[in-house]
């Protein structure tokens, strides 16, 4: 019966049915040597559904369980998705802490399937935290490791780990060679979810390269596994960048209506940064309208989260406030004063820009 439970459990995780997932995972809990790994389960439930403090309370559930046992292997399992929940919320030092603890004892096991996604998530904590030199070392001391194990679906999302790497340092011919290499061994295996995520990066390729219309191609294409699975995280990414393009093309009522459909389910999912980086896209929207108060207190929104956590985007929303109030009125210009003040970020122009 308990094996049965856990494949049932398993079927409903992998087919996103996350209440039937949840409901059989607190089942198979019951047994108490299944308990820890039962409510990590559950962690992973929660966090699918952007349910951040309940999954924490689960995964530290789980932990307290696994420790009490000395099972070190799942107490790891545990520590590394504590870490990507704190990855998530862009607390990196928390992440980081997380991950460490997790490949200390994925070291001192020889467990080299779970050091090598640890090694990766280390990656991707360094990438998004601009360390690209750090950044590539973790993905390829990860990768070195999937390639020993034969691990190919492991291999290919560091390939677009890899690429996007690539993309962010301009690399284009790079980046286009690591997606494609991933996307055909995901096309191979039958992962469709892997391959979506894969077409939203050569979209994003091709958007920086100004092959709009290739881009918008390879975004639809992902977008319509996104939406046919409800994967409503993937899809608002998706909607965000159908938005820029649809604003590079000039038409801006589209991508207004991108932008909003991104930013009601980034709002609904308490995804702050998310949503702040949309806030930036409407507000450039805002100012190609000339509707320039707008603009900038949509700006002034995204700065406010950016300044918690994300020091480039941050200087790149106080460079486009400045140019907005460059365009403005004099009685405009003094409202936006007025606005940057009560935002509490003190006198304007910054001082860096004076």
């Amino acid at each position: 019966e308990k094996a049965l439970t856990q494949s049932l459990a398993a079927w409903a995780l992998n087919t996103h049915d996350f209440a039937e997932a949840e409901r059989l995972f607190l089942h198979l809990a019951r047994h108490e040597d299944a308990a820890a790994g039962a409510y990590h389960e559950v962690g992973l439930v929660a966090q699918l559904r952007r349910e951040m403090a309940v999954a924490e309370q689960w995964y530290r559930k789980s932990l307290a369980i696994s420790e009490r046992q000395g099972d070190d292997d799942s107490a790891a399992k545990t520590y590394h998705q504590l870490g990507t929940l704190a990855d998530e919320q862009r607390d990196f030092e928390a992440a980081e802490n997380w991950y460490q603890k997790s490949i200390a004892i994925e070291e001192s096991h020889g467990d080299a399937y779970g050091a090598a996604q640890s090694y990766h998530q280390m990656g991707s904590l360094a990438d998004k935290q601009r360390d690209f030199a750090a950044s590539e070392l973790w993905y390829r001391k990860s990768l070195a490791i999937e390639e020993k194990l034969g691990n190919l679906h492991g291999a290919a999302i560091t390939y677009v780990a890899l690429g996007t790497l690539a993309l962010e340092q301009r690399d284009f011919a790079a980046a286009d060679g690591l997606y494609r290499r991933a996307l055909a061994i995901e096309e191979n295996l039958g992962n469709e979810d892997a391959a979506a995520v894969i077409h939203y990066q050569l979209g994003r390729a091709a958007e920086d390269l100004r092959d709009f219309a290739t881009a918008e191609q390879w975004y639809r294409k992902s977008l319509a596994f996104e939406e046919r699975h409800g994967n409503e995280n993937g899809a608002a990414q998706t909607y965000h960048q159908l938005g820029g393009i649809a604003q590079q093309r000039q038409d801006l009522a589209a991508a207004d209506q991108w932008y909003r459909k991104s930013l009601a389910i980034k709002e609904k999912q308490d995804d702050e940064h998310g949503a702040a980086q949309t806030h930036l896209g409407l507000s450039c929207l805002a100012a190609q309208q000339q509707q320039l108060v707008e603009a900038s207190r949509l700006c002034l929104c995204a700065l406010g989260v950016f300044l918690k956590n994300d020091p480039h985007l941050a200087k790149i929303a106080v460079d486009m406030f400045i140019a907005i109030h460059e365009a403005a009125s004099p009685d405009e210009k003094r409202e936006l004063e007025a606005l940057w003040t009560q935002a509490g970020l003190g006198p304007f122009p910054p001082p860096e820009n004076t």
